[in-house]
């Protein structure tokens, strides 16, 4: 859970897939999308310190909505970019894992706006993700008959 966790906010505040972006401008992005949805900065550090998805709220969705068309997960429609945070996301897992993750999210463009669209795709990776690590320690567990 923490690795998805930690994932997960890593893809709020990281790079760009086609631009890198520097530590001062992901920590400038954050402070405008803090700012600009009215979000408080201990909601963000209490997912990886408590490992909790915080819950849909409107403040929520505004910052995702913000640090997702800044990062290019978003695009100008409101539409998630799945190609993009697929890119993203193979950097920490294997390709097979991400596309097993990110498979039964596609079909979801579910959300009124681009904010719960970002919202529900993360949750939605995030639920595929620990179902994954979970499977797959499970099957390392039975190969070496005991816990990875």
């Amino acid at each position: 859970m923490t690795k998805v966790v930690l994932l997960f906010i890593v893809l709020i505040v990281a790079i760009q897939a086609k631009k890198k972006l520097s530590a001062d401008e992901i920590k400038q992005i954050n402070q405008d999308c803090l700012k600009s949805s009215g979000m408080d900065s201990s909601v963000i550090k209490n997912i990886v310190s408590y490992d909790t998805f915080p819950k849909a709220s409107d403040k929520y969705t505004k910052y995702l909505e913000c640090m997702y068309v800044n990062q290019g997960y978003l695009d100008k429609d409101g539409l998630i970019s799945y190609e993009t945070i697929e890119d993203f996301i193979l950097d920490f897992y294997d390709l097979d894992t991400v596309k097993l993750a990110i498979e039964p999210c596609v079909v979801h463009q579910d959300g009124k706006s681009g904010g719960e669209r970002a919202y529900n795709t993360a949750k939605c990776l995030i639920k595929n993700l620990e179902k994954l690590e979970k499977q797959h320690e499970k099957e390392h567990k039975d190969i070496t008959g005991k816990l990875a």
